[in-house]
């Protein structure tokens, strides 16, 4: 049995590219308690936004903030996925782990 975290923020995670390789089988999703990685990223304008978010944080207030973010770099693929923090088990969510199965398949290289 997996302990389940009480506090933190909430996440929607919602599907902004529903035709990319990385979102394949997944919809919109709410991850109940995560720890908060946000804006601003220090990173060059992605080619594809393919999950943004919505935080809910503990006073009730709302923040944004992307969640998926892809890159094609020479030959090779890139793939940003902000899930949250082993502190809580985010891993265990399957719309997570579908993210992260499509987005290695994705990133592998093809030849």
């Amino acid at each position: 049995m997996v302990a389940r975290a009480k506090s933190g923020s909430q996440v929607k995670l919602i599907v902004k590219d529903p035709k990319h390789p990385i979102v394949r089988g997944v919809s919109d999703f709410t991850l109940p308690h995560t720890e908060r990685y946000t804006e601003p990223f220090e990173v060059p304008e992605p080619e594809a936004l393919v999950l943004d978010g919505l935080y809910t944080l503990p006073n009730g207030s709302t923040e944004p903030s992307r969640h998926g973010l892809v890159w094609t770099i020479g030959h090779g693929r890139v793939c940003y996925f902000q899930a949250g923090h082993e502190t809580y088990p985010i891993f265990f969510d399957e719309n997570v782990r579908k993210v992260m199965h499509n987005a290695v398949e994705w990133c592998a290289p093809r030849g």
